[in-house]
């Protein structure tokens, strides 16, 4: 796949690794440290829908997970599967536009370097490398594209060739009961992915993952399993029993105010279906963005932070926050308005905002329709600023 590639094919056997590189390695902020458990960062510690306003905090030397998350021993038989993956893992570490950094994982899909992660392993990112997880190497890379209501992201690693993608499996062909294993960066840590074995409890899950400042997506299709899916496996591969990737581990449900979702069930983990991934990574590829997928690494933002509508009987995005001096702030755009309508599309919450500004890039122009506090109606053309991926 990947344009004129089908990264399904079997790749080409892996190159010889190259000399090891130093791990990036990067200064703390004082101020942040402090909250970096309480909050955690985009990609490492779970998901947190609607980056464009979450407080970030940096990714400190060591972490500490709560009580019940430690993983389960690793039989031979899962050490065996995640053999399979090892040359078809990255270590995923960002530096963020608010000055802090994150963590995730990827899942290389193509000889030439494309990884498959989360989306909001990257939201936010302005630096992005990873480490090649069997051989410690460090290249740099760049986000092609992503899905924020299917959060998933395409990201390009840089001067590389001859890697080893993974070997793709059938999501659909899972069953209640079948082994699993997940397999990631857990903890941020880097180095050889970590193992967490476990088996198929619920297929076709739904959760709605919230981030502290109201705003949500809702998930669909999910892949429930009892794997020890640890913070910082985010982006990572889920495997079935024949070391195939069946899917991409998106969020792990354990009881921690820094990441709250509805739907699941307490130690559960979830994991989006491999097909699903990979037709979002074929749209990005092809160039065709839209229904909730933006092409490039910088989108284009009114300047707003917005959550549900503030009455039951009204659709539309209710505006929380306006940034001084961006677009909507020099529009009229204020706190507690409603946005109703981009370029004629009715918008009935704030997951359709971002879902019909997903396409959208700096400097491009677009109709907006909203309501102030006091019922009446205003329309502007409004032309986007740049911002990191959402």
């Amino acid at each position: 796949m990947m344009t004129t590639h089908d990264p399904q094919l079997d790749p080409p056997p892996p190159p010889p690794p190259p000399p090891p590189s130093a791990r990036p390695s990067w200064g703390r902020s004082a101020v942040l440290l402090t909250a970096g458990l309480a909050l955690a960062i985009a990609g490492i510690v779970g998901y947190t829908m609607g980056h464009r306003d979450d407080a970030v905090v940096q990714r400190p030397t060591d972490f500490s997970f709560p009580s019940g998350t430690s993983a389960r021993s690793v039989d031979v038989p899962s050490r065996r599967i995640a053999a399979k993956l090892d040359d078809s893992i990255v270590n995923i570490t960002t530096r963020l536009s608010s000055g802090g950094a994150a963590a995730g994982t990827g899942v290389v899909i193509s000889s030439n370097g494309l990884a498959l992660t989360n989306n909001h392993v990257i939201a936010d990112t302005e630096q992005l490398q990873v480490e090649n997880a069997a051989d410690g190497s460090v290249h740099s890379a760049r986000v092609l594209g992503y899905s924020v209501t299917a959060d998933i992201a395409l990201i390009k690693i840089q001067g590389v060739s001859d890697l080893t993608a993974a070997p793709i499996g059938t999501a659909a062909d899972l069953a209640l009961g079948d082994v699993v294993v997940g397999l990631g960066n857990a903890g941020g840590n880097g180095g050889e992915p970590s193992i967490a074995p476990g088996r198929v409890t619920a297929l076709d899950q739904q959760i709605v993952a919230s981030d502290t400042d109201g705003s949500s997506e809702t998930l669909e299709g999910l892949i429930q399993v009892d794997a020890g899916i640890q913070p910082g496996d985010s982006g990572g591969p889920l495997a079935d029993a024949s070391g195939r990737v069946v899917g991409i581990d998106v969020a792990a449900s354990r009881d921690d105010p820094r990441f709250s979702f509805s739907g699941g069930d307490v130690g559960e983990a979830y994991a989006i279906p491999i097909q699903k991934a990979l037709a979002v990574a074929q749209r990005i590829t092809s160039g065709k963005g839209g229904d909730g997928i933006h092409i490039g690494a910088t989108r284009g933002v009114l300047g707003v932070g917005v959550q549900g509508s503030r009455f039951s009987d009204e659709s539309g995005a209710t505006v929380a926050r306006v940034g001084r001096g961006t677009p909507a702030d020099d529009a009229g755009i204020s706190s507690g308005s409603v946005i109703t309508s981009i370029d004629g599309t009715d918008v009935g919450s704030a997951s359709d905002l971002t879902r019909v500004m997903a396409p959208y890039s700096a400097n491009d122009t677009v109709r907006v329709t909203w309501t102030d506090e006091a019922g009446d109606t205003h329309r502007a053309t409004i032309r986007l600023e740049s911002a990191p991926p959402a």
